[in-house]
């Protein structure tokens, strides 16, 4: 009798497990998340661009080159092919080959235009060449989710 009860307590939970299972499955946004990535372009030598195929486009600048660590560095982004500009994006960047923690900045828009400007500095740290990632994160009713861009910077001593 012991069994029975026990078994029939089990089929339950495991459809109670499946059941919520399959609701969160449908209750997941089918919208998908646009990331874009300009995973060919190296900040630290040149300004970068990511762009999507319907004519979205953002392009980041820091300034100045190459980029130093524990200075002051000047970002810049431009937004095109956007119909209404976020009111600021944020501005995260992580390191690649050893973790230093996030730096973040918040990216301010200059007037009524789809530009953005912000400050931020990069540390430093004992390696001599130090791979980033650059996020821009984007307001949830933008098109596009998150842009990434990369860099390398160097360690002088």
């Amino acid at each position: 009798m012991m069994g029975k009860r026990y078994l029939w307590g089990l089929g339950i939970i495991l459809a109670l497990i499946t059941g919520a299972a399959v609701g969160w499955w449908f209750s997941y946004p089918t919208t998908s998340e646009l990331v874009l990535s300009a995973e060919s372009c190296d900040l630290n030598q040149v300004a970068c661009t990511t762009s999507e195929s319907d004519g979205l486009a953002i392009q980041l600048t820091l300034t100045p080159k190459p980029v130093p660590t524990l200075k002051p560095i000047m970002v810049s982004a431009e937004l095109s092919g956007f119909t209404t500009p976020p009111t600021k994006i944020q501005f995260v960047l992580e390191g690649r080959n050893m973790y230093m923690g996030f730096q973040k900045a918040w990216l301010e828009r200059q007037g009524s235009s789809f530009h953005y400007t912000g400050t931020v500095l990069i540390p430093t740290c004992e390696q001599s060449a130090m791979e980033w990632k650059v996020t821009l994160l984007m307001p949830p009713n933008q098109p596009i989710h998150r842009a990434e861009f990369y860099m390398q910077t160097q360690h002088t001593r």
